[in-house]
């Protein structure tokens, strides 16, 4: 299996029309939202890298529904519900003319920003294994991802960590500063995310956590290996870090 995959970031760093602040949770279709940000996952997993025959861009993913139940353990009703909220972000097209459904990732440009996703480290099989514990019915769920796809969006490639601030956290994500440490729990909790606290902070809901996803390297050689991220994370105290 690869390390990462390039997943299309500009409509989560757009500081005008932020997307995963518009999938904020509400009265209706809350599991649709989580199952979005998952589904998108999914489809920027399976997505070309590179023109080939089949398609003359990068950034397609052809997918069943049986293999979005297989990939992540949703219901078909969960499935369709999600794919509704990313097609109506706009940050998907679908193409239904074949028997299986083509996924586009609209932004599949280098010129417009991408970030790396991790793969392998997220896979047992053919199944994202984490979300097998996910539920579709808490707020936590919601906001963790949208927090996972924002440390991966703001991701400095060269020290392979996130620098940002509660209040950035907040204007891009639309998560309450009071449930940030709830979302950052439930990365840490599941071997996404190691955090590391940043020394000069003193207030817990302006500081500035080091967060750095599980299974990335990065270039520079002072990287510590993903075991060590994997058993640092594991016996994490994340009570230290707000």
């Amino acid at each position: 299996m690869i390390e990462f995959v390039k997943m299309p970031s500009h409509w989560i760093t757009d500081k005008a029309n932020p997307g995963l602040k518009q999938l904020a949770w509400g009265k209706e279709d809350n599991a649709g939202k989580i199952a979005a940000l998952m589904l998108y996952i999914a489809i920027a997993h399976h997505a070309n890298k590179e023109p080939n025959r089949e398609y003359q861009e990068p950034g397609f993913a052809k997918l069943s529904y049986s293999d979005f139940e297989e990939i992540l353990g949703l219901s078909r009703a969960k499935i369709s519900c999600g794919l509704i909220n990313l097609k109506e972000l706009g940050i998907i097209k679908i193409d239904k003319g074949n028997k299986t459904s083509v996924y586009q990732l609209d932004g599949y440009d280098p010129s417009k920003g991408w970030a790396k996703l991790p793969y392998q480290h997220l896979y047992q099989g053919k199944q994202i294994k984490v979300f097998t514990g996910f539920h579709l019915r808490q707020r936590t769920e919601l906001h963790a991802l949208k927090m996972y796809l924002l440390v991966a969006a703001f991701r400095d490639n060269v020290n392979n960590h996130t620098f940002i601030s509660f209040e950035k956290i907040t204007d891009y994500t639309g998560i309450p500063k009071n449930e940030i440490r709830s979302a950052i729990s439930v990365l840490i909790n599941h071997r996404l995310i190691q955090v590391e606290r940043d020394q000069e902070a003193n207030n817990a809901l302006r500081s500035k956590n080091i967060y750095r996803l599980l299974g990335l390297k990065g270039r520079h050689s002072g990287t510590i290996s993903q075991d060590e991220l994997n058993q640092s994370a594991k016996d994490t105290d994340f009570d230290s870090f707000f």
